[in-house]
């Protein structure tokens, strides 16, 4: 059996649209029906009183065509309640691809932060870790000792403190920014996965978003 492909968001969002449009035109259809039906229900027995022997089966084409424009308003709910999923699964999705790419980006910038980690270590006679990207200090900062004078830039965090107005005391590293979008962007995919599993929509058939009523007359 031949794999579904996902679709992107800017074609499942094209799926929604077409079948508001459709929405739209079935329904302005169905109203011109129905007035033509009150009408014909109106003058059925005048037409049948002067003769008319299609006044009958006029009514009931009417009623036939009327019938059949809210069956497919019917079926047409159920479409779009399909192509609302393929939206949430697309949406998903491109979380997914968009999580995977910074994935490879920041694989490429751990890289290249181990090997200048080693680098530092063995000039230092220190192992550093990735950890010190975090520890990196950002505006005001003040010497524990004497809370006066700037810090000089080798003092150890035990031996400074921010300065009570500093709002951002610290400076985020590229890689720790990577590894938070990351997550939210798996998060935000998981959890459209998980409501998408908990709500699956009757299967109908997605293969296009017209309906085979052209006997409707629209």
């Amino acid at each position: 059996m031949k794999e579904k492909t996902t679709l992107t968001p800017a074609e499942a969002d094209a799926v929604l649209d077409e079948i508001e449009r459709r929405k739209a035109a079935l329904s302005s259809a169905l109203a011109g029906v129905g007035l033509e039906l009150e009408r014909a229900e109106t003058e059925l027995g005048e037409r049948v009183l002067d003769g008319h022997e299609t006044a009958v089966r006029d009514v009931q084409e009417l009623r036939a065509r009327t019938d059949g424009l809210n069956a497919a308003l019917i079926a047409l709910e159920k479409r779009k309640a399909a192509a609302v999923a393929d939206q949430k699964a697309a949406t998903a999705a491109d979380f997914r691809r968009q999580a995977e790419a910074k994935r490879g980006e920041l694989a490429s910038l751990d890289s290249g932060i181990s090997r200048l980690l080693g680098e530092l270590s063995a000039l230092e006679n220190v192992r550093f870790t990735a950890s010190i990207l975090s520890c990196q200090r950002n505006g005001v900062w003040l010497k524990v000792r004497d809370g006066v004078g700037e810090p000089e830039p080798y003092l150890g965090l035990w031996e400074i403190r921010p300065d009570p107005t500093n709002r951002e005391p610290y400076l985020i590293p590229r890689s720790r920014l990577l590894r938070v979008e990351i997550a939210k962007l798996e998060g935000k995919a998981a959890e459209i996965e998980t409501e998408l599993g908990k709500t699956q929509p009757e299967q109908v058939d997605r293969k296009s978003t017209r309906l085979n009523s052209s006997h409707l007359g629209i």
